[in-house]
């Protein structure tokens, strides 16, 4: 496979989406929706099968004015480490910050004793006696993080706390002034924590920072 990134971390208008599908769906078999679809789910990595056919591709999109560039190969980003926002041990050559809110689900079991019918009691002279037995049942807890990744070219940390604040706090530092900073991180630098991208699971947020990695360390 060959790649096609999407230079600038912005949203695509309808128009535009619609006129870099007509570019895609001139490859034989692809039908314009499917173009479309593939387009909005790509989240800035768009595979195609060959260099000829990445290279037609990438030549129609700027033409129409979408910035992109080429990648034989993806780098795989870090494995996350803890990062403590309290006290947090970084290296010093930060290069990319990550900012995003995610609903986080959680499962824990829950115990409980109900109530299945009456026993007779021998002991008790015919007083009926509640059976009881304990059923457990999975309970989700819904709860909304604020995701913090930072990296250097070969390193990854993470956090994921409930307010903002202290990640504001630690993209002042001085730690991060020359790093690249993701939409969620600039709009969170002017004090809008309401603009901070969304996302509804990890998956997709894990499919983001690829995205944002290639632009930073891979870019030609």
């Amino acid at each position: 496979m060959i790649y096609i990134i999407q230079s600038e971390e912005q949203d695509i208008p309808l128009e535009l989406l619609q006129q870099l599908a007509a570019v895609l769906a001139e490859a034989p078999g692809l039908t314009h929706a499917d173009a479309t679809y593939r387009i909005h789910n790509a989240r800035g990595i768009l595979a195609v099968e060959d260099r000829a056919e990445a290279d037609r591709v990438s030549q129609g999109f700027t033409e129409l004015g979408f910035a992109n560039f080429i990648l034989e190969q993806l780098l795989t980003p870090p494995r996350p480490e803890n990062l403590n926002l309290g006290k947090p041990d970084l290296d010093p050559d930060i290069g990319l910050a990550v900012v995003a809110k995610l609903q986080v689900v959680t499962e824990r079991t829950v115990r409980e004793f109900k109530q299945r019918g009456f026993a007779i009691g021998p002991a008790l002279a015919g007083i009926p006696i509640p059976r009881v037995r304990m059923e457990e049942r999975t309970v989700e807890d819904s709860d909304t993080r604020f995701y913090l990744d930072l990296f250097t070219s070969s390193r990854h940390w993470r956090a994921r706390p409930g307010v903002p604040v202290p990640i504001q706090a630690l993209l002042s530092t001085v730690v991060v002034k020359d790093a690249y900073l993701s939409a969620g991180a600039r709009v969170l630098m002017q004090g809008d924590s309401r603009h901070v991208p969304r996302f509804d699971n990890e998956k997709d947020y894990d499919k983001y920072i690829m995205w944002l990695y290639q632009l930073k360390y891979a870019r030609p």
